[in-house]
């Protein structure tokens, strides 16, 4: 049910852009729904097309687990395409994320990759580099 809402969103965003913030802001802040890291892809997607990049700390806050904070984050960097004060500052702040948390090697080369990717679309190519050497030495 919510990824026919979310499909929804993304089809509104291009036709009715007030229509479509409406309807994120009646979003439930805790999903019930089993894929919570595909839910909050998807949620930070349909924010950042609306250009909601500023309700991103609203959102964060009501993110427990701090993998999907990473997520969320990377995504919304990754497909906010105008310029804001906020992309360096939404970047730091996954940085931090990930510094303090631990979780299998895969998991956290697919993270590294995530955020390399969102850095890359906001411009910042020398972090963005860092971050994809950092996920090339997980592995090795």
């Amino acid at each position: 049910k919510q990824n026919i809402v979310i499909r929804q969103i993304r089809h509104l965003s291009s036709i009715n852009p007030l229509m479509s913030r409406m309807m994120i802001g009646n979003m439930p802040a805790i999903p019930q729904m089993k894929n919570l890291s595909e839910y909050y892809t998807n949620f930070a997607i349909a924010q950042s097309r609306m250009g909601m990049i500023n309700a991103s700390e609203a959102t964060l806050n009501n993110i427990d687990i701090p993998e999907l904070k990473i997520i969320y984050l990377a995504n919304l960097l990754d497909t906010y395409h105008q310029e804001s004060d906020l992309q360096e500052e939404i970047l730091n702040k996954a940085l931090g994320f990930i510094e303090r948390i631990t979780l299998n090697d895969k998991k956290m080369q697919s993270l590294y990759l995530l955020l390399s990717k969102g850095a890359r679309n906001i411009g910042q190519i020398q972090k963005a580099q860092e971050l994809f050497d950092e996920a090339q030495n997980i592995l090795c």
